[in-house]
């Protein structure tokens, strides 16, 4: 082979790589991704995936690019990570010295929904997955959900505060999620009575863990945005009903439904049994700021179960 044909070639693969980088890093400008599309083990296929166990340590969340796809990134990995959507592992993809991965979610069948997740392996040389799924609804809403998060995936930042999303399993426990710009110290209450305090994070989520949330029944659910004073500058105001997680169909990993924007998701988690979660509509949480009365002062409670 002559050096001007090799020097092609070497051109033409660099093109290649460096066309796919650009066409991913927008959408995940911290991930930088090594391989793509790589087939998935087939043994991967003989794996009941609700007996992988769950690690934190392996983050997933979701974007959508330019053009409406779904790009999955995250971090935590080694080595290579396997997505499986519905149950079933589709592609894989080689990480950065990082961590980080990034890969396009294969198209679902017109008016389908799906769920996503991904697994890799561990330094002890189990198979983990991550506790983070990202979950995709027939008319197209990107939601994620696991430990500690509740999310609508929708890549804006929060200018005032809003309750993405309430989730509960057969247990006392409740969890709230929201909204609210960075830093600000929301409120919430149920009914009229105060139970607990959030920090909003940098990324302008908030999360709240109730212990003792008993029993069932409707509420009436409100976050306040509060300053150095506790004076009560936001306001977001929604309404929903606890009621036992219902059962769910042999085979079935999950069930949504739609009322009015308001989403209500039922899934089967391994480990943690039936949960199901309320995500709100956004129209109508938020209070005119003249409704909230001038210096309108709330009381902490003493150690907020934060998550």
């Amino acid at each position: 082979m002559n050096r001007t044909r090799l020097f092609g070639m070497l051109a033409l693969v660099a093109a290649v790589a460096i066309g796919a980088w650009l066409t991913l890093s927008p959408s995940c400008p911290d991930c930088r991704v090594v391989t793509e599309g790589e087939a998935p083990d087939p043994a991967l296929a003989l794996i009941d995936p609700s007996q992988i166990a769950w690690t934190q340590a392996l983050a997933l969340t979701a974007v959508r690019d330019a053009d409406g796809k779904i790009i999955l990134s995250g971090s935590g990995a080694s080595g290579m990570v396997t997505l499986w959507q519905n149950a079933k592992p589709v592609s894989a993809i080689s990480v950065d010295e990082d961590g980080a991965f990034a890969l396009r979610a294969p198209v679902s069948p017109e008016g389908e929904g799906a769920e996503y997740f991904v697994t890799a392996m561990a330094a002890d040389g189990r198979l983990v997955r991550s506790s983070d799924a990202v979950f995709l609804l027939p008319g197209g809403e990107l939601l994620a959900a696991g430990p500690g998060r509740l999310q609508r995936l929708t890549g804006q930042a929060a200018d005032s505060v809003t309750i993405e999303a309430a989730d509960w399993d057969e247990t006392p426990a409740l969890r709230i999620a929201g909204r609210a710009p960075p830093a600000a110290r929301v409120r919430l209450y149920l009914g009229n009575r105060m139970v607990g305090e959030a920090l909003a994070r940098a990324d302008g989520t908030f999360h709240l863990r109730l212990i003792d949330m008993s029993p069932f029944g409707r509420y009436a659910l409100r976050a306040d945005v509060v300053g150095d004073k506790g004076e009560v500058t936001a306001r977001a105001e929604v309404s929903f009903e606890r009621s036992t997680p219902r059962r769910m169909g042999s085979g079935t990993r999950l069930m949504a439904e739609e009322t009015g924007g308001t989403i209500r998701l039922l899934r089967h988690e391994p480990g943690m049994g039936l949960r199901e979660s309320t995500f709100f509509a956004r129209e109508g949480q938020t209070r005119d700021p003249a409704e909230i009365r001038p210096g309108q002062v709330g009381t902490a409670p003493g150690a907020d179960p934060v998550l």
